[in-house]
């Protein structure tokens, strides 16, 4: 079960059904909702690439404890979230107030249950989960601000379940296919993060937080008086320990 929700969120199955979703828009909505989709689904591949790349670079060069560990946004959840939530909201329009909070809740069970078997799985963190969701949640804000331009149009049942039944053949004949650049990403990060100045500036931050303590260090041994005598000898070689952060006097 974990498995078929899972790919249910992966690029394998969700690349080809975004396809067959701005067909299926462009056919029965028009060209203005399926252009609005295009948007979304290009908001939701740059941020979860940009963001991935910035995580991975900043892990890259040693900060493994920035923002609660994030390393990979999830982006089976941030995909899922932009293509089952925009569906939805096609699906819905026009509808009761009812038959639309059904359709929103449905999707969004799905979408939680695909990052809750990401955790399971050990793909990513929870924090990372929540990454993939904000990132979803602003693809779908792009795409109905673009919807509520477009003359509201009421899709048929009949077309819906067409497409269902047409999205659940895809999902049963790329079941267990995978598609990911997680690799591909990893290593463009890894090339960054070599020649970026942003490890620089990380490594200075710890030259800076270790000086500090040196300081404290040196200052509270003073204020005990003699006694602290080798905690102050040991606070000094931490602060002679690196190069000063100012080489020269001009740039101070």
């Amino acid at each position: 079960m974990i498995e078929v929700l899972t790919d249910l969120g992966d690029a394998a199955f969700l690349l080809p059904g975004s396809v067959g979703l701005f067909a299926f828009l462009f056919w029965r909505g028009g060209a203005c909702v399926a252009l609005a989709w295009v948007m979304a689904l290009v908001v939701c591949l740059m941020l979860t690439f940009v963001t991935k790349l910035a995580f991975m670079s900043l892990h890259a060069c040693g900060a493994t404890g920035l923002a609660l560990n994030v390393v990979s946004p999830s982006g089976h959840t941030s995909l899922s979230l932009a293509f089952w939530g925009c569906l939805a909201l096609v699906a819905g329009r026009g509808r009761g107030a009812a038959i639309r909070y059904m359709m929103y809740t449905a999707a969004g069970a799905l979408v939680l249950a695909i990052g809750v078997t990401r955790v399971l799985r050990h793909d990513h963190s929870v924090a990372e989960v929540v990454g993939g969701i904000l990132i979803g949640g602003a693809s779908i804000l792009v795409f109905a601000s673009r919807q509520k331009k477009t003359r509201q149009i009421t899709l048929v049942w009949q077309p819906l379940v067409v497409f269902a039944i047409c999205l659940g053949a895809v999902a049963w004949l790329l079941s267990g296919q995978h598609v990911t650049a997680e690799e591909s990403i990893r290593e463009m990060a890894q090339k960054f993060a070599s020649s970026a100045i942003i490890c620089e500036s990380n490594k200075l931050s710890d030259e800076v937080a270790t000086r500090r303590r040196g300081a404290s260090q040196v200052q509270g041994a003073r204020a005990r008086g003699d006694s602290a005598a080798p905690l102050a000898v040991n606070a000094r070689r931490i602060l002679t320990k690196n190069q000063p952060l100012y080489p020269d006097a001009s740039a101070r």
